[in-house]
């Protein structure tokens, strides 16, 4: 067949859309903006902002269900390399109960009983790091030139993250507290625990996006390498850069919820020039605009950002389906890409 007669591959086209570099998928999204500005869809003058949370694709992450987890990925490359004909300190860390220890952990996942379901925990930390320790000097002598790139994925997961987790667990162990940054999965990085007040999920893991919602209904989005937890108090800053250079228009107005009442956001909305801030004030604090009726608009519009985070949740916002950090990060800039575009198309 002639090249020019090829068929048309899909997977070409998916694989090649996610593998762009993240900013490529920033850049689309205002592109698919200003599209929009000049078909006459939006005119960017007003900007509502809001937060949610990206959550990564893990379950809920207890001591027990990662010691299990690391337990089973050593044992994985131990058993690879005895099967290869590595036996240099291979034999002597598969000198594990492994059965011993899944029943344990059977014991202490229906214990009901809290004293008991610690010292079950305490038990197995011992165990799985003397079984750690034994690993990694086993994988430090062992010298093959051609591995699985599997197992080489999970052996650098295993020597960056093993030793440092079951101090975590010890810590645990010892005080019932968890430690400040507590490694929360083996798979991803960007992931930290974020308590958002909501009654049927306390806690929620992965990292928050900012959220700019224009006229028209027109979104976008943005993270932080820096600050997983992106504070809201901080936020408005980055949102108003972001939106400034890529459009290279200000908005005329601005609103948030009460989160984003701060010196720094105020500050940074004055700064530039926009008079009608619709910050909603904490407590007895007063408005920075006057007029009442005003406020009532803004406050409604502010509320109107929900459903739409709802919509963009729906296009990959929501609970990664992704097993990498790029992949759930690219997973939320396309659900952007995609609420825009489908308002664009449905103009012509």
């Amino acid at each position: 067949m002639d090249k020019d007669q090829a068929p048309y591959h899909h997977t070409a086209y998916v694989k090649f859309f996610n593998e762009l570099p993240l900013p490529v998928y920033e850049e689309i999204n205002f592109t698919v903006i200003s599209m929009g500005k000049e078909r006459g869809l939006t005119k960017i003058k007003d900007l509502d902002v809001d937060s949610t949370v990206k959550e990564a694709n893990i379950t809920y992450p207890t001591d027990a269900k990662n010691l299990k987890t690391q337990m089973l990925m050593i044992l994985d490359c131990l058993q690879y390399f005895k099967k290869s004909g590595c036996n240099d300190g291979v034999d002597f860390a598969l000198n594990f109960n492994t059965s011993k220890a899944l029943s344990d952990f059977k014991k202490y996942f229906f214990e009901s009983d809290q004293d008991k379901k610690m010292a079950i925990l305490q038990a197995l930390t011992k165990r799985i790091k003397i079984l750690t320790e034994n690993a990694l000097a086993a994988f430090a002598r062992i010298k093959l030139t051609k591995v699985k790139w599997y197992i080489l994925r999970k052996i650098e997961k295993i020597q960056r993250y093993a030793k440092v987790y079951i101090k975590q667990v010890e810590h645990y162990c010892r005080t019932g507290h968890a430690c400040k940054d507590k490694i929360l999965s083996f798979h991803h990085e960007n992931v930290v625990s974020v308590q958002k007040g909501k009654e049927h999920k306390k806690y929620e893991f992965g990292e928050v996006w900012q959220i700019g919602r224009l006229d028209g209904n027109f979104c976008f989005g943005m993270f932080s390498d820096n600050d997983l937890r992106y504070n809201d108090s901080t936020a408005m800053e980055d949102v108003l850069a972001s939106l400034v250079v890529h459009t290279n228009t200000l908005p005329g107005t601005v609103t948030a919820d009460r989160a984003y009442w701060s010196d720094d956001n105020i500050n940074a909305v004055e700064s530039l020039g926009i008079s009608e801030q619709g910050i909603h004030p904490r407590g007895k604090k007063q408005w920075r605009i006057t007029n009442p009726d005003l406020c009532v608009k803004f406050i409604n519009r502010r509320a109107g950002i929900e459903p739409i985070i709802a919509h963009l949740k729906q296009l990959g916002l929501g609970k990664s389906n992704m097993k990498t950090d790029k992949g759930t990060r690219i997973e939320g800039a396309k659900s952007f890409i995609a609420f825009n575009l489908r308002k664009v198309l449905a103009s012509f």
